[in-house]
């Protein structure tokens, strides 16, 4: 029997549930560090191109009507947005710019769900919200998870195996001090 953490949900949102894992896991998985950046004149004319596309995705949206057009006009919003965040990160490459288009990417798929619940009704929309809310919560979640990840645990004064800093110390060693982290300094005169 297949078990899935979207088991039960409706087909709509068991498709934005697996858009968010895999916007999640793309951004995780994304970018080598060693990848060229653009330049800034590239960077303007993507900027440009995005920002003429989402007129033109909006204009197109208009032949629908009620929640329909506002789900199209949330996904042209939501494309403007992430391409905009792409861009950041190929002419900058830093990590705060990854962390930004993984944030960008789950809030955009949340906005088009919660989009697309304004067509239910009562118990139904509510759930549906909810469900929405839910997903939103735990791409978050594992953003943060990530993020701890690839900070280290070099925080705090630990190093990358746990123990702490001042562990890594040799007391014995002539030239201790010098050699220990600096929030793990041997105290040699006994006070803090």
């Amino acid at each position: 029997m297949k078990t899935s953490s979207t088991k039960g949900l409706p087909p709509p949102a068991r498709h934005v549930a697996w858009l968010l894992l895999a916007c999640v896991f793309a951004v995780l998985w994304g970018t080598p560090a060693n990848a060229e950046l653009i330049s800034t004149a590239d960077l303007n004319a993507g900027l440009a191109r995005a920002a003429a596309d989402l007129i033109a995705d909006k204009t197109a949206c208009d032949q629908w009507t009620g929640t329909p057009r506002d789900v199209c006009r949330e996904r042209a919003l939501a494309k403007e947005r992430v391409t905009r965040a792409e861009l950041v990160v190929a002419s900058t490459g830093t990590r705060m710019a990854h962390d930004h288009l993984a944030a960008v990417k789950v809030d955009t798929a949340y906005d088009i769900a919660r989009t697309q619940c304004n067509d239910k009704t009562a118990d139904a929309k509510h759930a549906c919200t909810r469900q929405a809310q839910t997903l939103r919560t735990q791409g978050q979640a594992d953003l943060k998870r990530h993020q701890h990840k690839s900070e280290g645990a070099v925080d705090r004064g630990r190093v990358s195996d746990d123990k702490p800093a001042a562990d890594k110390c040799d007391p014995l060693a002539s030239d201790a001090a010098a050699n220990c982290p600096p929030t793990a300094k041997p105290n040699k005169g006994g006070k803090n």
